[in-house]
């Protein structure tokens, strides 16, 4: 009797973490909805009037795609690279969605050629404060899948980001 009611015990404890996990991630997938949606649109828009030559072509290599992420993983990164490196100014925007297969999991990576970011005060941070998107993306990754997200400086200039997914 005494194992049944530890037993009984732990599998409610087990579902309330799963109910309350389950509830956060949707309380930040519902965060992010209107903020990629507006920024997304209002940086294109911004570009196709200001000069349309100049507009941005994403090009997809992606021959691994036997992985899950969370939803609106990609949308808000792709979103930073259009809202930090479109520059009538610079030349056109070039970003870059690659998946492969690694020896333990999956990893996708976006690359884009915009100005890129300094070490001070990276695509992560907006004046030293945690960027809402990617710490949420940080959050949910990990929670859902145990997935990681990294930022580096692209040599060639602009921005390279790592997703990386366990098996």
């Amino acid at each position: 009797m005494l194992i049944f009611i530890i037993t009984d015990h732990m599998q409610q404890y087990v579902n309330e973490r799963e109910k309350n996990a389950r509830a956060q991630t949707s309380i930040k997938v519902l965060q992010m909805r209107p903020h990629f949606i507006y920024n997304t649109m209002a940086s294109i828009y911004y570009l196709c009037e200001q000069n349309p030559k100049k507009a941005m072509f994403v090009e997809f290599d992606t021959p691994h795609m036997n992985f899950r992420i969370p939803p609106l993983t990609l949308q808000p990164i792709i979103e930073n690279s259009i809202k930090y490196g479109v520059d009538p100014e610079l030349e056109p925007l070039y970003i870059s969605v690659q998946t492969k297969e690694t020896e333990n999991g999956s990893e996708i990576i976006v690359i884009d050629n915009g100005p890129g970011f300094d070490g001070n005060n990276d695509a992560i941070s907006d004046n030293r404060e945690p960027h809402i998107a990617i710490n949420n993306i940080r959050e949910r990754l990990s929670m859902m899948c145990s997935g990681t997200i990294s930022f580096s400086i692209r040599e060639e200039g602009g921005t390279v980001v790592r997703i990386w997914i366990p098996d």
